[in-house]
């Protein structure tokens, strides 16, 4: 039943006293409302009725203040404990009123019967949502709301019964009773709440605040989150539309039946709505949600009441007053009012609890006020059937245009939820002004008074309220304050102010500085003094390896050769003949940029240089020449040659031309390839930084890719421009991420058929990197701040991941939403008893360990030690959680080694030259002589090697023969160059280690 219901480990047992309490609660108002009804109708006339919503909708204003300020400062199972009591007092003192049959006294026994029992519901879904974080409240919500239903339904049909054979007034005595039942458990549900780990209630304030503050709270809510704004509007539009079809239906059941008549089909239609809402909550709500989206939800009530309400108009009479209730009662219990919840599940507590105590106290009884006004208005007869169908089919439609932003703020109070509140300082620009003009006169002051230890403070300071002008009376010092201040300028200079720039603040000997304001003054394209060009040019000349004095040179030879062409030129192309250097490659960078296709030459002769700035500054003035032959050059680079970086630099500026050499790495860098994961990941990052064409070009080979060529397509493309992901065509997208999808569900099929061993390991593995592989495109196709928000939150405690689940669903495309969440939710514990490989599931690399597993690699094969060393390497803390193939190459290089009783493995002080994994016996820890600890089988030593290569800081020995798998050092460093994922991991699992340690 729980599986049916989706209900997780160690949530049954909150769950099923929550849904009593709903079942007691609801069944409870279910009786009064019904008592109410039949009593109110029966014996005053229309106007009374339309007056009674005023008066109800008054007093329930007052209600709701007096429960939210005894509920903040009392707030718990006691409180709702003793609020139960107090209602079905309230409900037993109106029974022998509303039988005396006296005017005033059934007057005011109605009124009571109204008052605290519609509190009730409220109370049963607040508890729920303290209980439970978003992504809970999504799946458990519909479930408390089925058994609320299941309450009416219950006590409904009771009602029919009960009130034929003792009359309508006996059911105020049920209702007395089911509420006295209900007493107990609220402090069932907190206990039980709390042993839930990381969903318990959330934390109460020490000092909470009054009712009336958590309303003003609420208002102040309205303003700057939009969530509670819609809350809140919902609430007033939804009350109203309530008031408007309830009064429709009991004025056609008014001119119908008499009151024990009356009271039968109340009960009757009570059973049926809620039999269907029933239904629709435990079958369809869930899925409804999922398919329409929060907004559309919402929306669905107000949407299906505007043409009910042509029905009216057209056909008025018990018939169509009765389907409109009908469908609004529906909608609203078993969609409405859960979707209205669901968005303020991610708010923090104290902002939900103001939006919950302003809806109470003020929005619902606003609507009941509205609609009630606007009915008395009317007279005794009330408004004729069309105008009332009129204005419910008005208020429908200002409910549907008012919510349009539903989904927007459900989906921004979702990231909230996720990232916690920044802070942020405000100021006014008139504020602004004057604190500007207070620092430029402090500024000149200290500069009349010579203070110097005053200007560096001011610039420290101000530095970016000071104007060009403030700072140009500092531009003729070279020491520290004029530094300071040609800083500040940098940074204070505007379109028109570039020469003002150059001719004010005087050359100084910081290379970086002056790179700088000439960088400055050619973007505000300002011509610079050809001198001071000059000066720069020489400076890098007479330091070619420096690397500061070289981009000072290159910059200035940017702006000097757009003054003096020819001469600049030929200064250039000298520096490139000249030997090795950083000046060498800067000045083949700017011929690259401004004579590509007259150096040619220079380019090819560069090329050959062992030096990877040089080669880089030649290749891309080649690609940017469009030299004969360059892509397929460098892109052999890329994958086995020694500028593979440099390389992929320059490809990235090779536009369409080099889409194809690259997508053929690609498609050959399959999982048993000769080709690093580095260059992989190298290809795969051109390709995004290509521009759209290569972006929906690589999409769409994705399904063409290994496992590992695929992973870094999508990573890369998550990384890529968003001026370019923004004009990849959605469709191409999708059909990658449906791909990659198909994969990961048939590979959790596949998980099902397997039996423990590392083709299992792997598949889960591969699994959940599918599942990150989604996030990856998903931040292609839409808000990529919104996705990397969900991801960090998938690594936060049980709130914050169920809120980034719940966020995932909503910023994903609909279709792969809730599939791409499955796959995150996807642990493989379950195995499916039907599970199977499919055609096609299994790649090389998880064939081959299905067949390890088998037992179907023969001895001689030369993958068996290798997969039987890669096993027990997954056994350590230091390689646990990494791929079979991130951790294949380590088992390579990994080699098996036996010590007997007594042997030392390292001693102290020796160096750190490989890490070891114990594999069988017992070993002890010791420094200067002092035993420290025992490790045995899993445990790792010599870690610390991997990072600094420092001697040994302990001896260990062996206390029994020893197995021991020993990775050296040296060749370990090789395989994390080449492999940016092992390297990640080891990072990441020894981080967590050294943390552990400390």
């Amino acid at each position: 039943m729980t599986a049916f219901f989706d209900v997780r480990p160690g949530e049954g047992r909150v769950v099923a006293v929550a849904l009593a309490f709903a079942f007691l609660c609801v069944g409870a108002q279910t009786f009064a409302f019904i008592s109410s009804d039949t009593l109110f109708v029966s014996a005053f006339d229309l106007g009374a009725l339309s007056r009674f919503y005023l008066v109800s909708a008054v007093l329930r204003v007052v209600v709701s203040l007096a429960y939210g300020a005894l509920s903040v400062r009392f707030d718990g199972p006691r409180f709702d404990a003793g609020f139960l009591g107090v209602t079905a007092l309230s409900m037993l003192a109106s029974f022998p009123a509303a039988r005396s049959g006296a005017p005033v006294a059934l007057y005011a026994a109605c009124v009571a019967l109204v008052l605290l029992p519609s509190i009730l519901p409220l109370m049963a879904i607040g508890t729920a949502l303290d209980c439970f974080h978003a992504r809970q409240a999504r799946r458990i919500l519909p479930l408390v709301a089925a058994a609320a239903t299941l309450g009416a339904i219950v006590m409904g049909g009771a009602a029919k019964l009960v009130s034929h054979a003792l009359g309508t007034p006996s059911l105020i005595l049920l209702a007395t009773l089911v509420t006295v039942i209900a007493i107990p458990l609220p402090a069932v549900i907190a206990a039980r709440a709390e042993a839930l780990a990381g969903t318990g209630p959330a934390e109460r304030s020490a000092a909470p605040p009054s009712a009336l503050s958590s309303i003003v709270g609420g208002f102040t809510d309205m303003r700057s989150v939009e969530v509670v704004r819609i809350f809140a509007l919902n609430a007033v539009l939804a009350s109203a539309m309530t008031v408007l079809v309830d009064y429709a239906f009991k004025s056609a059941l008014k001119a119908r039946y008499d009151r024990d008549e009356m009271a039968g089909f109340l009960g009757l239609f009570n059973l049926l709505t809620e039999a269907a809402v029933l239904f629709t909550q435990l079958a369809l709500t869930t899925r409804i949600v999922g398919w329409l989206g929060v907004r559309r939800a919402l929306t669905a009530r107000p949407a299906l009441l505007v043409p009910l309400a042509g029905l009216l108009a057209l056909a008025p009479g018990t018939v169509a007053s009765t389907s409109t209730k009908l469908v609004e009662m529906l909608m609203r219990l078993s969609v409405g009012g859960t979707v209205a919840d669901l968005l303020l599940a991610p708010t923090p507590a104290l902002v939900r609890s103001r939006a919950k105590m302003l809806a109470k106290a003020v929005a619902l009884p606003s609507g009941a006020l509205l609609a009630g006004g606007l009915l008395s208005s009317f007279g005794a007869a009330g408004p004729g059937p069309r105008t009332l169908a009129a204005i419910i089919g008005a208020t429908a439609l200002l409910s549907v245009a008012a919510l349009s932003r539903a989904g927007r703020a459900y989906t921004e109070a979702l990231a909230k939820a996720i990232r916690g509140r920044e802070a942020k300082l405000d100021i006014s620009p008139g504020s602004a002004d004057a604190f500007r003009r207070e620092v430029g006169r402090t500024l000149r002051e200290a500069i009349t008074r010579a203070d110097d230890a005053r200007l560096e403070a001011t610039l420290r300071a101000g530095a970016d309220l000071l104007s060009l002008d403030d700072l140009a009376l500092l531009g003729h010092r070279t020491d520290a304050v004029g530094k300071a201040a040609t800083r500040a300028a940098i940074g204070a200079a505007r379109a028109g102010d570039g020469p003002r720039l150059s001719s004010a603040f005087a050359p100084t000997d910081d290379d970086e500085l002056e790179r700088m304001l000439l960088a400055r003054c050619r973007a505000l394209r300002a011509d610079v003094d050809r001198d001071r060009l000059a000066r720069a040019m020489r400076r890098g000349e007479e330091a070619p390896n420096d690397e500061e004095r070289a981009r000072l040179y290159e910059e200035a030879a940017r702006s000097l050769v757009k003054l003096d062409r020819d001469s600049t030129l030929r200064a250039l192309e000298a520096a490139a003949r000249g030997s090795d250097s950083l000046l060498r490659a800067s000045a083949l960078v700017v011929l690259g940029d401004f004579a590509p296709t007259e150096s040619l030459a220079l380019f090819s002769s560069a090329l050959e240089s062992a030096d990877r700035a040089v080669y880089f500054g030649a290749a891309r003035g080649a690609v940017l020449g469009d030299a004969e032959g360059i892509v397929p050059r460098l892109v052999a680079e890329l994958s086995h040659g020694a500028h593979a970086r440099a390389a992929a630099r320059a490809l990235a500026l090779t536009g369409k031309h080099a889409i194809a050499d690259l997508l053929g790495v690609l498609s050959r860098a399959g999982d048993a390839s000769s080709f690093s994961a580095a260059t992989v990941v190298r290809v795969a990052r051109v390709l995004a930084r290509l521009g759209p064409d290569a972006c929906e070009a690589a999409l769409g080979r994705i399904a063409d890719l290994g496992f590992r060529a695929g992973s870094a397509l999508a990573h890369a493309l998550a990384s890529a421009p968003e001026s370019s992901a923004r004009r990849v065509d959605p469709r191409v997208v999708a059909a990658a991420m449906d791909h990659t999808v198909r994969r990961a569900e048939a590979l959790t099929r596949a998980h099902g058929a397997m039996g423990r061993g590392l083709a299992h390991a792997e598949i889960a593995l591969r699994v959940g990197e599918v599942a990150h592989r989604m996030l990856d495109l998903a931040a292609v196709l839409g808000d990529r701040k919104l996705v990397a928000r969900a991801r960090a939150g998938l690594v936060g405690d049980a709130r914050t991941r169920g809120n980034a689940l719940e966020l995932l669903e909503n910023i994903l495309p609909r279709p792969l939403a809730s599939r791409t969440v499955a796959l995150l939710e996807w642990t493989g514990e379950a195995r499916e008893a039907s599970g199977r490989v499919e055609e096609g599931a299994l790649d090389e690399w998880l064939s081959l360990c299905h067949a390890f597993d088998s037992g179907k690699l023969g001895a001689a094969d030369p993958m068996l030690p290798i997969l039987d060393k890669l096993t027990l390497l997954r056994e350590s803390s230091l390689f646990a959680g990494l791929a079979g193939e991130e951790l294949y190459p380590v088992a390579e290089i990994a080699e098996r080694v036996t010590y007997g009783v007594g042997e030392s493995v390292v001693k102290e002080g020796d160096p750190g030259d490989a890490v070891f994994v114990v594999l069988e016996g017992t070993l002890r820890v010791s420094r200067e002589g002092r035993e420290l600890r025992e490790i045995k089988r899993g445990a790792t030593f010599g870690e610390m090697a991997l990072l600094d290569g420092a001697p040994r800081s302990a001896t260990i020995d062996t206390l029994t023969s020893a197995a021991l798998l020993r990775i050296p050092r040296e060749e370990f460093e090789g395989l994390l160059d080449e492999s940016p994922e092992l390297a990640k991991g080891v990072i990441r699992t020894l981080l967590a280690h050294l943390r552990g340690i400390g």
